[in-house]
């Protein structure tokens, strides 16, 4: 008896196998229903859309145009900006030029002031010299001279 009780539970068994296979057959029978329905939509209603918007996309070289233009734009406002600059460091060179030669030319000038004030003073000094010498000459008469 034990072993038709075993033959009939695991013919129970395999009945239970078999229709928890079938059910798992239609269960995934329905999932594959389902994904290729949605396959289909992705095929035609999805990716067209999709290759519209990129082929769409792919025409907006104006965009790059755009900015390339505007690269261009910065750059020629670069360069003026760099010329400004050079010219301007140029006007402060010759400022500094200008000014080591006026400063030179002030040292000159206060050289040539001082032997104006030296030979001025000597000359004074041989003025009052020759007064004095023409001043004993003359004697009592001075208005002469």
């Amino acid at each position: 008896m034990t072993l038709k009780s075993q033959v009939s539970s695991d013919e129970a068994h395999i009945h239970l196998d078999h229709h928890s296979l079938r059910r798992k057959h239609s269960e995934l029978k329905g999932e594959l229903s389902n994904l290729y329905n949605h396959e289909e939509k992705l095929l035609s209603e999805t990716i067209p859309d999709l290759c519209w918007e990129l082929a769409q996309l792919q025409d907006t070289y104006i965009l790059q145009g755009d900015y390339d233009l505007k690269v261009m734009r910065q750059e020629y406002y670069i360069n003026r900006q760099k010329a400004f600059i050079n010219h301007l460091i140029n006007l402060l060179a010759r400022h500094q030029f200008l000014k080591i030669a006026c400063q030179l030319e002030k040292k000159q000038m206060l050289g040539a002031y001082s032997l104006l004030k030296v030979i001025e003073s000597e000359l004074r000094s041989y003025l009052s010299a020759t007064e004095g010498r023409g001043g004993s000459l003359l004697g009592p008469y001075p208005s002469c001279i």
